[in-house]
């Protein structure tokens, strides 16, 4: 399963690096005043934490990203890249692409929460949860607000878990959970599809 997804980051990120140095200098002589750093607020499923702080380093059509923010499962602090289907000609980098990112959700050493036991029923079961590796692949669109630099942004997508089985663990001792409840981690822990809102302001 590793191996594959190495090769589909490689793909994903092949054209890019191949057309970027070109691109780069087209842009500049086109529209020196493109601005090309953004830095914004971003919410949403999978994406910067529920809400995060959210970079951008624009390259012509190549951008590089990074991302920290607070989530269901502790922080979230994510890096990668983005690749745009159209060269940036405005004072703005907006636009459709793709985008790739490697992330990391910290986990939490101890958190209570109510949950079903074996016996049917409910309590506070303290919860180790672990930390989380995870691949993002999206599909993004970009517009610019107003007649300034910031932007308004969508991005799309699924993210793909890379740890095996359940990354979370009982910690009362004789404490069994239902399936019910096992059922509930497994949903709320990261990973699956990617929605995220994203303002950001350029520089």
């Amino acid at each position: 399963m590793n191996k594959k997804i190495l090769v589909l980051m490689i793909l994903t990120l092949a054209l890019p690096l191949c057309s970027s140095g070109q691109t780069v200098k087209a842009t500049d002589s086109v529209n020196p005043e493109l601005r090309r750093t953004y830095i914004g607020l971003g919410v949403g499923i999978n994406y910067a934490g529920v809400i995060g702080v959210i970079l951008e380093q624009n390259f012509g059509k190549l951008s590089i990203t990074g991302g920290a923010g607070l989530g269901s499962w502790g922080y979230k602090l994510s890096g990668g890249m983005r690749y745009y289907t159209t060269t940036p000609t405005g004072v703005s980098v907006v636009g459709k692409g793709i985008g790739v990112n490697y992330a990391l959700a910290t986990g939490l050493s101890k958190v209570p929460i109510n949950l079903e036991t074996s016996s049917g029923t409910k309590q506070n079961v303290n919860v180790q949860l672990s930390p989380v590796h995870l691949l993002n692949l999206t599909y993004f669109n970009c517009w610019k607000l107003g007649n300034g630099t910031s932007r308004f942004g969508v991005e799309l997508g699924y993210s793909i878990i890379l740890n095996a089985g359940d990354n979370f663990k009982v910690l009362d001792s004789g404490v069994t959970l239902s399936s019910t409840s096992l059922k509930t981690l497994r949903i709320i822990q990261p990973g699956g599809l990617v929605l995220g809102l994203n303002f950001t302001f350029g520089r």
